[in-house]
């Protein structure tokens, strides 16, 4: 009898723990879902945006340039009074060619084999490229922004 008292609270307090748990899995997403919806209204084929940024990093803003069919989001932490120099600029656009060219040191990142140099990463999907670049950061860490991105669906 004993035992399966200590069972029970065992299991409520697991269920619990669930409970609170949930909310956060469910955290917003990095790119606001109406920005989404823009991106995948104006950007079709290149409609990829970030799920991952390094801490504190937070979306701050995104433009289409129609002519050159590129996408630009940028995230940034906001801690600083000098934005520029913590600003990672994330890019999605039309790509043919060799991904890997120019690329000095390559990465793989949940499973995604990204590309890096001179403080920019980058891959290509669908025939998209994809990267990222930002000062004071690692490129590992830009490797892990692009390595993230997924394509918005209406």
């Amino acid at each position: 009898m004993r035992d399966t008292r200590e069972v029970k609270e065992i299991a409520l307090l697991a269920a619990a723990a669930t409970v609170v748990a949930v909310p956060a899995a469910a955290a917003a997403p990095l790119v606001p879902p109406f920005i989404q919806g823009l991106v995948a209204k104006r950007a079709g084929a290149t409609a990829y945006v970030p799920t991952r940024a390094p801490l504190r990093y937070a979306y701050a803003s995104y433009t289409w340039a129609g002519a050159r069919r590129a996408l630009t989001i940028r995230l940034v932490d906001r801690r600083y009074a000098n934005r520029a120099a913590h600003t990672i600029t994330f890019t999605a656009r039309a790509f043919r060619g060799d991904c890997a060219r120019g690329n000095e040191k390559g990465f793989q990142v949940d499973g995604n084999r990204t590309y890096s140099a001179n403080g920019l990463a980058w891959r290509c999907l669908n025939g998209v490229k994809l990267s990222a670049a930002g000062q004071n950061l690692p490129e590992v860490a830009l490797a892990q922004v692009v390595a993230s991105a997924k394509r918005v669906r209406l």
